[in-house]
Formats: C-alpha cells, structure tokens, sequence
C-alpha cells in the first residue's frame, strides 16, 4: 500500500496548493480593489487642489535607490 499513502500525499499537496492559490487570489483581488479606490481618491483630491493630501496616498520612499 505505500502507492496509496504517495497518492493520498499528492492529493494533499493540490490541496494545499489550491488554498494557496487561492488566499493569493483573494489578495490580488483586494490590492486591486484597493488600487482602484485609491486612484479615484486621487483624481479627486486633485481636482479639490488638495495636493498635499493626494500626496500623502503615494509616499515616495528613496530606501531602494
């Protein structure tokens, strides 16, 4: 029975993958979700002239130069 216990190992491993792939799936959607709010949060803060406030949405940071 040791092809069983590699096919219930392997079975296993998909699984896992798949949560994975999905956790990062629901990631990705958030991010974007967050991009998307963001950009318009922006565009908006411009058009106001509340530039220093639409300023601090994006942060530059020099740390990776």
């Amino acid at each position: 029975m040791k092809t069983e216990s590699y096919f219930k190992e392997y079975n296993q491993f998909v699984i896992d993958q798949q949560k994975a792939i999905q956790e990062l799936e629901q990631e990705r959607n958030a991010l974007e979700s967050k991009i998307k709010i963001d950009k318009s949060t922006y565009k908006q803060l411009i058009m106001d002239g509340q530039d220093d406030k639409a300023d601090n949405l994006y942060p530059v940071s020099y740390t990776h130069l």
